[in-house]
C-alpha cells in the first residue's frame, strides 16, 4: 500500500509539473526586465480596464505613498482614463506589503502561500496575479519596491491586451550588488534632469549602486580653482542626487580620483608641483595626502553610502618624478600600498569603506598581502574573454571582497559595440555567479568626449539584466528590452542597433571608431589624401537599413532616445556619401583640368559640378554638428561640447575653404586664367586599394648617436630584447635607467605615421612600432613599407628586412615577404632617424584585413 502512495504521489507530481509546463508553453513568455527567476502562468487574467484600488502595507508612510504614485503613473501613462484607480479597496485590487506588514496582509499572503521565505533575501518578491488581485510579498520595502517595478512593467508590456496574464512570480537577485558607474570627467557631464532620469530608469531595472567617476568635476569650497566652470557639481547638488538615489533604493556611492590620471587637477599651476609624469598625484608629499584629506571631508558626507570609491588605476608614472627614491628603495608595490594605505586611514575615519579598482593589485600581487581586508577591490576587463575566473580568483583566494567590472565602451566611439559589450557583460556575469562575487559594475567611459549616454542603454540594461538573472544566452532579451523599457509593440530599436553593429566589422568603420569622423578629408595645399573607399557602398546599405528598421520603433516612454540612434545612422550615411563624393570631385577636376583647351566649356560645367558636390557635403556635415549640439545640450550641460564642436568646425572650415578655392578657380577661369594643379584647390584626393596599419603599440624614441643607421644597441634587453619582446599596452621597462611605457598609437592618416607628430620633431633617434597580425595558415605575405630615414623590420623575433639609409619619407618604397606562421605573429619595427622629417608606412597590399587597435586579423 506504502509502494502504491508513493507511485501515486509521484504520479500527480509529474502531472502536475506537466501541467505547469503545458501553461508555461501555452502563455506568451512576459517581458520583464531584469528576467524574474521563476514564473509559473495559471489560468485567467487581470483586467487593466475599470476600477482598481491599491493598498500597500509597509509600515512606512512615505514608501507607500512613493510606491502608489508609482503605480498610479504607470497606469496613467500606459493605460489612461480606461482605468480609474484609487487608493485603498475595492472588487478588484492590488495589495503590496512586507510580511508582518499587517495582521490582515500575513493572513492574506498565508491564504495565498505567498511567504517571501528566508531564501528570497532582502530584495526578493513574491508576485500573483489572478482574475481579482495582484499581490506582491516581500521581506523588506526595497524587495516590495523591485516587485511593484516587475509590476509597472506588467502594465506597460501587457497594455494592448488590457489584461495582465494568471500568473506566479518567485523572484530574486543572482549579485547582491547590480552597480553602475558613468564617466562624467571625460567631456560629458549630465544635466541634473538627466542624472535623476538616469537613477529613475537604472531603479525599474533593479540596479541597486551608481556612482559617478570624478576627477575633477566637483566643486569644493577647499579647493575651488580646479572646477571646470560650467562643468561641475558642487557638493549641495551631490548631495541632492544622492537623496533622490535613495528614495529609488539605489546606493550613490561618492567617487573621486585619487592616485592615477590626476591630469585634470595636476593642469592648474596651484597643483602642478604635486605631479609626476603629468598624470599622476605624487605620493612623495605631504600635501598631496593634505589636498585628498581636504576634498574626502567635503564630498564625503554628501553621501547616504557606507563606500567611497577613490579608483586609483593605471598609475604609470609612479617613480618617475618625487617619488622616484622611494620606488627605488621600496619598490613600487610598498609605495603603492602606502599611498592607499594613507587614503584609507582618512576615508575609514570618516566611518565610510574604500573602493578601489584592482588592476594594480592585479599585475603585482605583493599589494594584496599589503592592504587593508576590508577594502573592496574591484576587478576589470571590457574585452571578450576566453575565461574570467584569473580575473576574480586572485582576489577571492587574498581573502578580499570583489566587484567585477564590466563594459559599454563608449570610447574614442560614435556608439558602442554591443556585441563585444554583450559578450564581456554576460561571460564576467557567468563566471561572478559561479565564484559567489559580491557583485558587479558595469561601467560607461567616455575617453574622447564625443559619446552620449542615450545611445547606451542597451548595453546599460544587458548588465542590469545579467547581474539579477545570469543567462547570457537568453535569446528573449532583445524582445524584453523593446517592450519592458520602452513600451515598444516591436524589436526596431534592437534590430536597428543590431544592424548598426555590422558596421564595427567593415574595415573603414571598425569598431565603431569615431577617429574616421576627423580624420583628413581633404589635404593640406599642395598634399595629396590617399583613401580606400571600397567598404563604403556596404557602409551606405547598412545605415539605410538601419534607418528603416529605426522608423519601426513606437516607443511608449523615452522615444528621445530614437534620436541619438538616428543621429548615428546619419553620421554614417554622410561618411558613406561623402567619402566616395570627395574622390569623385578630385577625379573630375583632373578630367576639367586635362581638357581646358580643348572644350572649355565642359571644363567649366565640371567646375560647377564639383562646387555642388563640395557645398552638399558642407551643408551636410553642417547639418550634423547642429543636432549634435542640440543632443548634448539636452542631456547633458554645455561644458566640454566646444571639444566636439571644434572636430566638427575643423572639418567644416577644410570643406568651406575647398568651395571658396573651386568658386575662385571658376572665376578665374571665366578671365581666362589656365586652371592650377589639383593640390592648389586642396582636391588631390587619390583612391587606392588595400589598407595601411594605423594601429600600433609604441614606447618614447631612444637616442641614436648613430643618426640613421643601425644603433647597435638593444634598447629592449629589459624586456627579453629585440628578439623576443611581444610588448602589452601600459607594459614597462627601463633603459639607461630610465622607465618607459609601451602605448597605443593610432595615427589620423590613411597611411603615414607621422612619428614628429607623435613624438614631437627629433634628430638623431630610433623608435619602435609593434603589432600582431593574426592568419588562420602558414602563408608568405607580401608587404610594402615606407620609412624616413632607416628601418628594419622584425617578425617573431628574427629579422626579415633592413634599410638603413638616409631618405626622405616615400609610401611603398620597399617590399619584402612576411613568412606568416598559422595564429598569432609578432611584428616590430624599428625606425631610425637623423633629421629632418620622421615617419614610417606599413601595409599588406595583397591581403583582406581586419584590425581593433594594434591588432591585425588577415581573413582572405
Amino acid at each position: 500500500m506504502r509502494a502504491f502512495k508513493t507511485i501515486f504521489k509521484l504520479t500527480g507530481l509529474i502531472l502536475t509539473l506537466t501541467f505547469n509546463v503545458y501553461l508555461l508553453m501555452a502563455q506568451e513568455t512576459i517581458n520583464i526586465v531584469p528576467n524574474p527567476q521563476e514564473v509559473i502562468f495559471t489560468e485567467g487574467s487581470f483586467s487593466l480596464e475599470g476600477e482598481v484600488g491599491i493598498s500597500l502595507y509597509l509600515k512606512n508612510k512615505v514608501e507607500e505613498a512613493f510606491i502608489f504614485e508609482q503605480l498610479k503613473n504607470e497606469f496613467n501613462q500606459s493605460i489612461g482614463s480606461g482605468i480609474n484607480v484609487q487608493e485603498g479597496g475595492g472588487t478588484r485590487r492590488i495589495i503590496i506589503g512586507v510580511e508582518g506588514g499587517s495582521r490582515a496582509f500575513n493572513r492574506l499572503i498565508n491564504q495565498f502561500d505567498l511567504k517571501p521565505g528566508e531564501e528570497l533575501g532582502k530584495e526578493g518578491y513574491k508576485l500573483l496575479v489572478t482574475s481579482d488581485l495582484i499581490l506582491i510579498s516581500a521581506n523588506s520595502i526595497k524587495g516590495a519596491f523591485y516587485g511593484a517595478q516587475t509590476l509597472k512593467q506588467l502594465i506597460r508590456t501587457e497594455r494592448f491586451d488590457l489584461a495582465i496574464p494568471a500568473l506566479q512570480i518567485k523572484d530574486w537577485p543572482d549579485l547582491e550588488i547590480r552597480g553602475m558607474m558613468d564617466d562624467i570627467s571625460r567631456g560629458p557631464v549630465p544635466t541634473k534632469e538627466y542624472m535623476y532620469q538616469q537613477i529613475e530608469r537604472m531603479a525599474e531595472m533593479k540596479v541597486n549602486l551608481l556612482t559617478y567617476y570624478t576627477q575633477d568635476v566637483v566643486k569644493t569650497e577647499s579647493h575651488p580653482a580646479f572646477a571646470p566652470p560650467g562643468g561641475a557639481l558642487d557638493i549641495q547638488e551631490w548631495a541632492e542626487l544622492a537623496d533622490y538615489a535613495k528614495k529609488y533604493h539605489i546606493d550613490l556611492v561618492g567617487n573621486f580620483q585619487s592616485f592615477g590620471h590626476f591630469e585634470n587637477i595636476l593642469k592648474h599651476p596651484e597643483y602642478a608641483h604635486l605631479g609626476e609624469g603629468g598624470a599622476l598625484l605624487s605620493p612623495a608629499f605631504e600635501e598631496s595626502y593634505q589636498l585628498l584629506g581636504d576634498i574626502y571631508r567635503e564630498m564625503i558626507p554628501a553621501f547616504h553610502s557606507d563606500y567611497f570609491h577613490i579608483n586609483s588605476d593605471e598609475t604609470f608614472d609612479l617613480g618617475t618624478g618625487a617619488s622616484k627614491a622611494m620606488v627605488d628603495s621600496l619598490g613600487e608595490a610598498v609605495v603603492y600600498s602606502n599611498h592607499i594605505k594613507r587614503i584609507y586611514e582618512i576615508i575609514t575615519g570618516m566611518g565610510k569603506k574604500v573602493m578601489m579598482w584592482g588592476d594594480i593589485a592585479l599585475e603585482q600581487p605583493k599589494i594584496l598581502e599589503l592592504l587593508p581586508k576590508d577594502i573592496i577591490l574591484v576587478t576589470w576587463g571590457y574585452d571578450i574573454m576566453d575565461d574570467y575566473a584569473p580575473r576574480i580568483i586572485p582576489f577571492k583566494e587574498a581573502g578580499f571582497t570583489q566587484l567585477v567590472s564590466t563594459g559599454v565602451l563608449n570610447s574614442s566611439s560614435t556608439i558602442p559595440d554591443f556585441n563585444i559589450a554583450k559578450g564581456n557583460i554576460g561571460g564576467f556575469m557567468a563566471e561572478s555567479k559561479k565564484q559567489n562575487v559580491w557583485g558587479m559594475l558595469n561601467t560607461v567611459w567616455d575617453d574622447g568626449g564625443f559619446a552620449l549616454f542615450s545611445r547606451d542603454w542597451y548595453g546599460v540594461t544587458f548588465a542590469a539584466d545579467q547581474s539579477w538573472n545570469s543567462n547570457p544566452k537568453d535569446p528573449t532579451y532583445d524582445t524584453r528590452f523593446n517592450k519592458a523599457v520602452y513600451g515598444s509593440t516591436n524589436n526596431g530599436i534592437t534590430e536597428a542597433l543590431s544592424k548598426i553593429n555590422e558596421l564595427a566589422d567593415l574595415k573603414s568603420t571598425e569598431k565603431m571608431n569615431e577617429a574616421i569622423l576627423w580624420g583628413p578629408l581633404v589635404p593640406e595645399k599642395g598634399a595629396e589624401v590617399l583613401t580606400n573607399i571600397s567598404d563604403w557602398a556596404e557602409v551606405k546599405k547598412i545605415a539605410r537599413e538601419a534607418e528603416k528598421l529605426l522608423e519601426k520603433a513606437d516607443p511608449l516612454i523615452y522615444s528621445q532616445d530614437i534620436e541619438f540612434i538616428q543621429h548615428t545612422i546619419d553620421l554614417y550615411e554622410y561618411l558613406a556619401s561623402s567619402r566616395p563624393d570627395l574622390v569623385k570631385a578630385s577625379e573630375l577636376y583632373k578630367q576639367a583640368l586635362a581638357i581646358q583647351n580643348e572644350d572649355p566649356i565642359k571644363s567649366r560645367k565640371i567646375l560647377v559640378d564639383i562646387y555642388g558636390i563640395v557645398t552638399e557635403i558642407y551643408e551636410d556635415l553642417t547639418e550634423l554638428k547642429i543636432r549634435n549640439q542640440f543632443l548634448w545640450i539636452s542631456e547633458n550641460r554645455v561644458y566640454a561640447l566646444d571639444r566636439v564642436v571644434s572636430r566638427y568646425d575643423h572639418q567644416i572650415e577644410s570643406l568651406k575653404e575647398v568651395k571658396e578655392l573651386t568658386l575662385n578657380t571658376i572665376f578665374d577661369f571665366d578671365k581666362g586664367i589656365k586652371l592650377p594643379k589639383p593640390e592648389d584647390v586642396r582636391l588631390n584626393i587619390t583612391s587606392t586599394d588595400g589598407w595601411y596599419f594605423q594601429g600600433w603599440l609604441m614606447v618614447e624614441p631612444f637616442p641614436n648617436a648613430k643618426g640613421f643607421t643601425d644603433p647597435g644597441v638593444d634598447h629592449l634587453e629589459d624586456m627579453n630584447g629585440i628578439e623576443g619582446t611581444f610588448p602589452n599596452v601600459t607594459e614597462e621597462f627601463y633603459f639607461d635607467g630610465i622607465k618607459y611605457r609601451w602605448r597605443r598609437v593610432n595615427t589620423p592618416y590613411f597611411a603615414k605615421v607621422d612619428l614628429d607628430e607623435i613624438h614631437g620633431e627629433s634628430k638623431n633617434v630610433v623608435g619602435y612600432a609593434f603589432a600582431h597580425i593574426d592568419i588562420e595558415e602558414d602563408r608568405v605575405v607580401r608587404a610594402t613599407l615606407g620609412s624616413s630615414d632607416g628601418v628594419e623590420v622584425f617578425l617573431n623575433g628574427e629579422s626579415v628586412h633592413q634599410n638603413y639609409t638616409e631618405r626622405d619619407f616615400k609610401l611603398d618604397e620597399d617590399e619584402l615577404y612576411l613568412p606568416l606562421k598559422a595564429g598569432r605573429n609578432h611584428l616590430m619595427i624599428r625606425i631610425t632617424n637623423k633629421e629632418g622629417d620622421w615617419a614610417f608606412s606599413f601595409r599588406l597590399p595583397d591581403s583582406e584585413m581586419r584590425s581593433s587597435k594594434n591588432r591585425y586579423k588577415i581573413i582572405e
